[in-house]
């Protein structure tokens, strides 16, 4: 494509509120590009080595609502799960709640406040979930 690649493109018609899923045909097999990629509103991923019958099943599957993604791209997905498996085992459910606050923009008084904890305790617990995550 002269001016734009298919995913800027795609990136701008989900942007504007447009109704259409895409699929992404692709020869990048980056762990970065795929992220970018599903993180922009891509539904399907596939490489240009796809077989003519996977093209069909990742159109059938996103026509019907349902992501797909090239095989040899899942192992991307499954660190993912990985991941978030291992922050759960480092927090504490409290600690746990108090980040999903974080994420949602509170303050560390809006949150001692939601929580009916101190102002300084919001903070140690910030503090605890940094070291955890090594942040």
């Amino acid at each position: 494509m002269p001016e734009l690649t298919g995913l800027e493109v795609a990136r701008q018609i989900i942007k504007q509120g447009g109704k259409t899923e895409f699929v992404l045909l692709t020869l990048y097999k980056e762990e970065s590009f795929f992220r970018n990629a599903l993180q922009q509103g891509i539904k399907g991923y596939l490489l240009k080595e796809s077989s003519e019958s996977e093209i069909l099943s990742c159109i059938r599957s996103v026509y019907k609502g349902v992501p797909y993604v090239n095989a040899s791209l899942t192992k991307y997905l499954i660190e993912d799960n990985a991941q978030k498996a291992d922050i759960h085992a480092k927090l504490s459910a409290h600690e746990i709640n108090i980040l999903k606050l974080i994420a949602r923009q509170k303050t560390t008084n809006e949150i001692g406040e939601m929580l009916f904890i101190s102002p300084k305790t919001v903070g140690n617990h910030r503090s605890n979930i940094g070291k955890k995550l090594k942040l």
